[in-house]
């Protein structure tokens, strides 16, 4: 089973069912899922697919989830990086793992400029 598989098994039984709450708002696996399915239809339009290498750089956040579990629907390789991680660890893992695509935050957007340059990959 792939780890987007126990999220889709969720969807099936009950989509309109809470798979997520943040703050005061939840989120039904149906939104959740489109969402996730949307993400993946751009990644495969844009020519990623099957082990290209994504990165999802936010906080604890549903819409960053649901690019993560984007990635994994359309069957990308995740690479983990933290929001608390200072830049130049998270700069060492995107390179290390010669990352292709990443989402982030807008809160981010500085430091991913910064980083962007000596990111060429």
């Amino acid at each position: 089973m792939a780890i987007i598989d126990f999220f889709d098994r969720g969807w099936r039984i009950n989509p309109q069912g809470t798979a997520y709450l943040q703050d005061e708002r939840a989120f039904s696996f149906e939104e959740v899922g489109a969402l996730s399915c949307r993400i993946a239809n751009g990644l495969l339009a844009a020519g990623f697919g099957r082990e290209a290498k994504g990165a999802v750089w936010a906080s604890n956040d549903v819409t960053a989830w649901g690019c993560t579990l984007g990635l994994w629907r359309a069957g990308m390789c995740w690479i983990p990086v933290g929001a608390r991680n200072p830049a130049a660890e998270n700069h060492f893992i995107l390179d290390a793992f010669d990352c292709e695509v990443l989402f982030f935050q807008q809160e981010f957007a500085p430091v991913v400029a910064g980083l962007r340059p000596r990111l060429p990959k």
